[in-house]
Order: C-alpha cells, then structure tokens, then sequence
C-alpha cells in the first residue's frame, strides 16, 4: 500500500535550501520514491509560516522510513534544519 512523505517548509536561506532541494531528490529512487507535488502552498485556513509543500510517494510505509532514516538523506538533516524550518511526516493509506 503506497505512502506519502509530506514536508512543510518555511525557507530562512534561500541559497543553502535551493542546494538542498537539488540534492535531495537522487536519493529517493534507491527507495522507489517518486516526487508528486512539490511548490508553494496557499494557505486557506490554519496559522503557519509554512509556504511550501512537498509529497514523494513511495511503495510502501517501511520504503518511506528507510528512505527518510537512510545515511543519505540524514547526511543532508543540517542543510536542512540550517536552511529552513521543516516538519516531516508519513502518511500510510
């Protein structure tokens, strides 16, 4: 059964997030991950500086933590965390 990471963004150094985003995406196809959206988001209700929004899908939910907890993809947390304020979540149908 597919499942969806979905990550919320408020980019604080456009630079160092824009490296980032390019790096990000070779490391999801060793784990059948497939981006679905990815841009900024309207906000229609709620409060939050979140403004962009991304969902990779992939096979499974173990597919999706194993992509997520991989060595690759934690190498690249403090970019990330340095870049931008980030909130990451799996969604298993």
């Amino acid at each position: 059964m597919p499942a969806h990471i979905i990550i919320e963004v408020h980019v604080r150094d456009a630079g160092l997030y824009e490296d980032y985003r390019h790096r990000l995406p070779p490391t999801m196809a060793e784990f059948g991950g497939v981006p679905v959206v990815r841009g900024f988001a309207d906000i229609l209700e709620g409060d939050t500086q979140m403004d962009r929004i991304s969902v990779i899908e992939f096979p499974d939910r173990q597919s999706a933590l194993a992509w997520f907890s991989s060595p690759k993809v934690q190498a690249l947390g403090d970019q990330r965390r340095s870049a931008a304020d980030v909130t990451v979540r799996v969604v298993a149908a």
